[in-house]
């Protein structure tokens, strides 16, 4: 059973927006490792709807090389796909310029190019999911249900939401950016750090130009708390903007 506490398909978790990114390029073997295993897995995806789920544009990665920010660092990056012997693409500079229109770059920026990395689309993505779940005898779809209260008696978890009470003998809790409302009926609670994301949108000079999804890895902006992180997504089928979050 999965209990939504809005509607399903929403614009209300850490995970939304027109577009998501799926790439290959981790600072860490194991996450590269499970990127190359969920493959196979979005084929079958796939092969449930006529909706194109993912548009392979490629990733890229480039900046200075010596940060290293949430999403690793890229040298961290190339080890860990020279170690899979996963294909990718080393960048200079100018060939960055060159190849993916940017503008003004530093002379010591480089970067990388994996093909396999891939817009998502988001909605039809949620929605070939939930498609399939419906149609599972297995599984119990309930949205607008939210967790109200958690208790355990012996091995057995009673779950109260504003529809109904339910029981189990196992919980997964997955409340996104939502964690401490839920947690804190199991009296406790954690530390955690929200990042407020602003994106902006831009209209392509050249129709012609596919660009790929990317991130930029620069210093932190002096005396401030901006971290002076920027990824991009490309124009895509499903939308005719491209988003800079």
């Amino acid at each position: 059973m999965v209990l939504e506490q809005f509607t399903f398909v929403n614009q209300l978790g850490s995970s939304a927006g027109v577009s998501r990114q799926f790439r290959i390029p981790y600072p860490d073997e194991y996450m590269v490792e499970m990127a190359l295993d969920s493959m196979p897995f979005w084929d079958e995806l796939q092969a449930h709807t006529n909706r194109k789920l993912l548009d392979k544009v490629g990733t890229l990665w480039f900046g200075d090389p010596t940060v290293v920010s949430t999403e690793g660092n890229i040298a961290e990056a190339e080890a860990a796909m020279t170690a899979l012997h996963v294909k990718y693409e080393e960048l200079t500079s100018k060939e960055i310029e060159d190849k993916f229109h940017f503008r003004n770059l530093p002379e010591d920026y480089t970067g990388l190019f994996q093909a396999d990395g891939a817009s998502i689309d988001f909605k039809a993505t949620i929605e070939t999911l939930l498609e399939i779940a419906a149609r599972s005898p297995y599984v119990t779809l309930k949205d607008n249900s939210p967790v109200i209260d958690v208790r355990q008696s012996g091995k057995v978890n009673e779950i109260t939401t504003p529809n109904g009470v339910y029981t189990a003998d196992k919980i997964v809790i997955v409340p996104g950016p939502y964690v401490n409302s839920i947690i804190n009926l199991l009296n406790f609670k954690i530390d955690a750090t929200y990042w407020n994301m602003s994106s902006a949108y831009f209209k392509k000079t050249d129709p012609k130009i596919q660009y790929p999804t990317w991130f930029v890895f620069q210093n932190k902006i002096k005396d401030t708390n901006n971290g002076n992180q920027f990824y991009g997504f490309p124009g895509v089928s499903w939308t005719t903007r491209i988003i800079f979050a």
